[in-house]
């Protein structure tokens, strides 16, 4: 490595570091400069600072060729200085070479990062908009702990290179990587030669990439190997000064001068495909073992243990064998170095074989586990878990019991998932206090542990203990300001307490971050459903009348997981009225009317004064066709609240369902009066005109709604059809033609239907 390229990786080091110290004393500094980090912007939309670096990598590497990867890559650097270390000590490490693991790369990298936008897309989830996340607080909530950490150095360091060779991880498990090979085909720079070159080999001696410079130069006049990094050290050690870096004709399509070398692969087709199953299988044993082992690292272990386990079946079967000068079996003779390899690919076995283990019982106790009774949100705050559960979930958790003990036993660390999923089996089962006795070991073991706090503070809440269970909560979070789940049982304990508006402000705010980050963290499961319920109720209690009755008609989760959330809610705390109210709106949604129609009734027989089940009961009439039962419970909700709007807005709807189209105009302006921004009462109004047949203000009417609903397609096709109608066809049309491929089949041939109609009128 030269003295100018080891400055530069030195310096790379110490920006890091001073990176690290000023998140230290700051508390929020630029989110980490990682290439990793881009997933998550592709995924939600946060634009962070890892996403800009790995983007300016790609466009350089498009340009100018891999530099990024020699001159400003840890990786690289730590690989270099372990290749070093190891010369210095005699090890001259060989280079594999591998038909099949040179594809890992690209693989990888396309796994991270196209993948998830591909299920994106075809799951129909929204990426969400463009937003800045440059800064952060969290900082290291997507770096491994400091033992995987140093772990992660030594593998993907000595060990790596010593096996594998020079470059070992970026040859067959850097995902970054498989891009960077990718674009450097098609960069126009990279190492090119002049005519001085004698073809004395200095260049490909010095290559730490395996790159056999004088070979390609040779035959194609540049170096052609999608591995070279532009180190530089070629160029620095050629003695005539013939090789230097230039822009020209890329790579890619290049025809040699001459004939290859052929390359000299360590295995036969048939042992790569053995090595590619033992990667495989590699990387399902090791890839979150222990809930620990990260991506990147189980993709070094699983490039290592394929090394290993060809290298043994060479053992095994050939007559002669070395490893890095080491004579392993010489004429089919077993040597020393043989037999100290092959006991210690049995002490590897043992440990592998383990790890196995423990992978296969935490899979099948998970997978038990998951036919337990979910935790349903509130019901700590109510009442004994014990009474929800019924027989086939009590089954389960007895069979998920065994495996989970066995991790926890016999594992070589503890695993929070394991453990939190034993307490919650302890809790199910009524042994709250075996529960609270391990949540608090672990708590103990892991004090900044959020999801272990969280759990500790849900447990004792069930306990009745809700002084110490809201202290949990606000150290989580406090020490992970964006963990939903911390911020959403804070907001119930304050709930309970009667603070109803910190506690909208709370399960707000975890509601929100809880679609921001979905599924990104280690600790991403979703909130419950439930979430949406305790929002509304929260905010009706704050005195947030019309904000809770939008939260709770557009609750953001499918009414069947509501409506059975819902339901277990109810067998916990019978008497809460707001979870008849709320369950009553989930049947009703879901079209089980009479159902609706008893809990909604349940409700009021509760809760007489609430004005939200009256409303959700004279929707229902209306659905049902009994407009003048409606307008008795719209007329009970104006009397306990007389300056909502919503319920204007109701009653507006039940007299035009009546045919009362006037009044409903009328109690439609006094909506309007009280929230002027809502594009629903606009539309309504305008429906009431139309009907009435007053053209011009109906179309001035959904003009407004369009305005203020701009994403609307269904008061696009309302406006397009009046402007129609009206003659002013231009627009009609541009309107009419955004809804004519609205995913609503319904709406998309209403609209298609009315550009016909609109072009036969010309």
């Amino acid at each position: 490595m030269g003295r100018v390229r080891a400055a530069v990786l030195i310096s790379v080091h110490v920006l890091f570091l001073a990176h690290l110290t000023h998140w230290f004393i700051a508390g929020r500094t630029v989110s980490p400069v990682e290439p990793s980090e881009a997933m998550e912007t592709l995924q939600t939309g946060r634009v962070n600072a890892g996403a800009i670096f790995f983007g300016a990598a790609l466009l350089s590497t498009l340009i100018f060729g891999r530099f990024v990867c020699g001159w400003a890559c840890h990786i690289v650097a730590l690989q270099d200085l372990c290749g070093w270390v190891l010369r210095k000590l005699g090890l001259k490490p060989k280079p594999f070479r591998s038909r099949v693991l040179v594809f890992v790369p690209l693989i990888a990298a396309l796994y991270m990062f196209v993948w998830p936008s591909v299920v994106q897309w075809w799951l129909s989830v929204e990426r969400g908009a463009w937003t800045n996340h440059l800064l952060k607080s969290a900082f290291w909530e997507t770096f491994p702990g400091p033992v995987i950490a140093v772990l992660t150095l030594v593998v993907c360091g000595f060990v790596i290179v010593y096996f594998l060779g020079n470059k070992g991880f970026c040859t067959y498990a850097c995902p970054y990587g498989g891009f960077f090979g990718v674009l450097e085909r098609w960069s126009p720079g990279r190492i090119r030669v002049t005519e001085d070159c004698n073809a004395c080999g200095h260049c490909s001696a010095v290559c730490t990439s395996n790159v056999r410079v004088a070979e390609e130069v040779r035959l194609f006049g540049m170096v052609v190997d999608p591995g070279c990094m532009k180190c530089m050290d070629c160029v620095s050690v050629c003695p005539n000064d013939a090789l230097y870096f230039g822009f020209g004709r890329p790579s890619a399509g290049v025809v040699a001068r001459g004939e290859r070398r052929a390359v000299r692969f360590d295995g036969t087709w048939a042992e790569e495909i053995g090595v590619a199953i033992v990667f495989l299988l590699s990387l399902a044993i090791f890839r979150g073992l222990y809930g620990v082992v990260p991506f990147l690292f189980s993709l070094g272990i699983s490039a290592i243990l394929s090394y290993l386990a060809l290298k043994t079946w060479h053992v095994l079967s050939r007559r002669d064998v070395s490893m890095h000068h080491v004579r392993l079996r010489r004429a089919g003779t077993l040597q020393r170095g043989g037999r100290t390899f092959l006991a210690l690919m049995v002490v590897l076995g043992l440990f592998v074989g383990h790890c196995t283990l423990m992978r296969v019982a935490q899979w099948y106790g998970e997978r038990w586990f998951d036919r337990t009774t979910a935790p349903v949100g509130g019901w700590h705050i109510a009442g004994d878990l014990t009474r929800l559960v019924r027989p086939a979930e009590r089954e389960a958790a007895e069979r998920a019991r065994p495996y989970l003990q066995l991790v926890s036993r016999w594992g070589l660390t503890r695993v929070p998932p394991v453990e939190l999923a034993l307490a919650w089996i302890d809790l199910t089962t009524g042994n709250t206090d075996a529960a609270v006795a391990r949540i608090r070991r672990m708590s103990l073991a892991e004090p900044r542990d959020v999801g272990t706090l969280d759990h500790l503070g849900v447990i004792l809440a069930a306990r009745g203990e809700f002084e110490e269970s809201e202290i949990c909560a606000r150290r989580a979070i406090e020490l992970d300001p964006e963990f939903p789940h911390a911020r959403f049982n804070l907001g119930l304990l304050l709930l309970r307490r009667g603070d109803a508006a910190a506690a909208a402000d709370e399960i707000g705010r975890a509601r929100a971050l809880d679609r921001m980050h979905s599924g990104l963290r280690h600790d991403s499961r979703p909130l419950n459903a439930m979430a949406a319920h305790y929002f509304a109720e929260s905010l009706r209690r704050a005195g947030r009348l019309d904000d809770a009755i939008t939260a709770e008609r557009r609750p953001g989760a499918a009414p069947e997981a509501l409506a059975s959330s819902l339901q277990r809610a109810i067998v916990v705390n019978p008497a809460d009225g707001s979870l008849h109210r709320s369950f009553g709106l989930q049947m009703a949604r879901l079209g089980r009317r009479e159902e609706a129609r008893a809990a909604l009734q349940r409700a009021l027989q509760l809760d007489a004064s609430d004005v939200m089940a009256h409303l959700h009961l004279a929707g229902l009439r209306l659905q049902i066709g009994d407009p003048i039962g409606a307008k008795h419970h719209l007329d009970e909700a104006e009397q306990l609240a007389p300056r909502s709007w919503q319920v204007q807005s109701d009653i507006a709807s039940a007299l035009a369902a009546m045919g009362r189209f006037d009044e409903a105009v009328t109690r439609g302006r006094v909506a309007q009066s009280l929230n002027s921004n809502d594009a629903d009462i606009r539309a309504n109004i305008g429906a009431s005109l139309l009907a009435t047949g007053d053209l011009p203000g109906a179309t001035l009417e959904y003009r407004e709604a369009v305005r203020l609903a701009p994403d609307s397609l269904e008061f696009r096709f309302r406006l397009g059809w009046l402007l129609g109608r009206a003659g002013q066809r231009a627009e009609a049309a541009e309107l009419l033609r955004s809804v004519a491929s609205s995913p609503d089949a319904k709406l998309r041939d209403m609209a298609r239907q009315a550009l016909v109609e609109l072009d036969a009128s010309r």
